[in-house]
């Protein structure tokens, strides 16, 4: 490949990342299109910034330390920019619904923290089953079977929440 491509293919690829993805692909939290993102953020964006930087000469020690380095900055900020998206949708198109616990699991502590409770709701919109992500249940309250408020985005039911365990 022509080394000119790669700032090129780097600024198209950040745009895509940003900018171009539609909801659908942000949220998605089944198959292997909820790893896109992931992807590009800790793989195809610090190869491409390590190529377009080796374009312009730079250290070698110095492309490797950015290229690396980038994913300290692409990832809290590509997250601040989906938590925007999700506020915006739910102002403007949210709406709630009941959603069941259909699972409830502890999972097991680690050196960097402590056990916890998750929960896993579904719930139907348009004759449609959705599920959340796994949530913390942190006072241990809530168990399999119980009804929950979902609040999620009419335009993509898979961007939801629930708001009993959203600062749980």
């Amino acid at each position: 490949m022509n080394k000119k491509a790669y700032p090129i293919l780097l600024a198209v690829t950040l745009l895509l990342l940003y900018f171009g993805f539609g909801y659908f692909m942000l949220f998605a939290k089944q198959g292997a299109i909820k790893w896109f993102p992931f992807i590009i953020i800790f793989a195809v964006v610090p190869f491409l910034l390590y190529k377009s930087l080796q374009f312009y000469q730079i250290n070698e020690k110095a492309c490797l330390g950015l290229a690396v380095g980038s994913v300290l900055v692409i990832g809290p900020t590509f997250g601040l920019w989906i938590g925007k998206i999700s506020d915006y949708e739910f102002s403007k198109y949210g709406a709630t619904t009941k959603g069941i616990i259909i699972e409830k699991w502890y999972s097991k502590p680690s050196r960097k923290r402590e056990g916890q409770w998750l929960v896993k709701c579904k719930f139907t919109v348009d004759n449609e089953q959705y599920s959340t992500y796994n949530l913390r249940d942190r006072k241990n309250i809530y168990k399999v079977g119980d009804t929950l408020l979902i609040q999620y985005s009419k335009r993509n039911p898979e961007n939801n929440e629930i708001p009993a365990l959203k600062n749980n």
